[in-house]
């Protein structure tokens, strides 16, 4: 994980960039997920958990699988189902 900047919330990371919560507790700045990555929409206090959201123009849809705490959900456009 070197060269990637450690934050506390949202507002510590560049533009375009998320805090992103790792399994080993320490947080720092990530990209967008792209398209058919794994991604996690959902934020708490600016801190995404494990996974960042997706980049424009797509969202974050799956199955909820709770494997390993994880969400199962892809960045998909907004008009594939």
């Amino acid at each position: 994980v070197s060269g990637l900047q450690k934050c506390h919330t949202g507002s510590d990371c560049p533009q375009g960039m998320y805090c992103v919560k790792s399994v080993l507790a320490a947080s720092y700045c990530r990209p967008p997920a792209k398209k058919m990555a794994l991604c996690n929409s959902e934020e708490k206090d600016g801190i995404y958990e494990n996974l960042p959201p997706c980049e424009a123009g797509y969202k974050c849809e799956g199955f909820i699988a709770h494997l390993f705490n994880l969400s199962m959900k892809n960045c998909v456009t907004r008009y594939e189902k």
